[in-house]
């Protein structure tokens, strides 16, 4: 199946569903980031979803071909994105998951299993303020102030 995506040529805006989830450490003290190395901003992991796919079915499809890990997700909120600061405009809704990562870390930082294109970080949610997220309300969403958010990128 393909990706629930449509591009309007007309505006020059594409749409597209995606899932994402926030993973704790087994303290609950350290969240999973992904940061593509061409970005400057660290992202939850996810992806895209699929045409007739369950959003929680994607954020374990994902999760797994991402990281090999098998975990319980549960339902957090959802984030209305826009990115609207380059010539080819996009609007995600990117509904969001939470699961526990229980095994040991063994590296606080790694890649996935797709390549060294991007990379996985353990961040302590204390830290989160200091280092460039996306969304920014990501530290609310993951200590659960929060479960609905809008941000626009102009």
């Amino acid at each position: 199946m393909k990706d629930v995506r449509f591009k309007d040529n007309e505006t020059n805006v594409e749409f597209l569903l995606r899932t994402s989830a926030i993973i704790y450490d087994s303290s609950k003290t350290k969240i999973l980031l992904f940061h593509p190395l061409k970005r400057k901003v660290y992202m939850l992991p996810g992806g895209k979803v699929k045409q007739l796919e369950q959003t929680k079915d994607a954020i374990e499809r994902e999760i797994y071909e991402e990281l090999g890990w098998k975990l319980e997700f549960e339902f957090v909120g959802i984030s209305e994105e826009f990115l609207l600061d380059l010539e080819e405009k996009t609007q995600f809704i990117n509904v969001i998951y939470k699961a526990t990562y229980s095994e040991e870390i063994k590296e606080k930082s790694f890649y996935g299993k797709e390549g060294n294109w991007a990379t996985f970080n353990w961040i302590d949610l204390n830290e989160l303020d200091n280092i460039p997220v996306y969304p920014k309300e990501i530290k609310e969403i993951a200590l659960e102030k929060i479960n609905h958010v809008v941000n626009e990128v102009k």
